[in-house]
């Protein structure tokens, strides 16, 4: 059994573009006989993790997007209506 640790880092959504990049670039490398392209799995793997916690940021700063202007819209004065009196 291996041992595994977890580690944090916070990352822009930019930065984290620039890692996806670079691992794209990476792994389109063609390395003639190295264990059959075996070494771009772990890369493959870290490419999709990648994917996956950017498009979670982006969903959540979207739903933040919505909710500020849900709760402005529901804040908002009602109008005079001259007909209303």
């Amino acid at each position: 059994m291996k041992n595994e640790g977890v580690a944090t880092i916070k990352l822009s959504e930019s930065e984290i573009q620039l890692v996806l990049n670079s691992l794209r670039m990476s792994i389109s490398t063609l390395v003639p006989c190295v264990d059959s392209g075996q070494w771009k799995v772990p890369y493959e793997q870290l490419e999709k993790d990648f994917v996956d916690i950017l498009k979670q940021l982006r969903d959540y700063k979207r739903e933040k997007t919505n909710d500020q202007k849900k709760e402005s819209a529901s804040y908002q004065e009602p109008q005079n209506c001259e007909t209303c009196d």
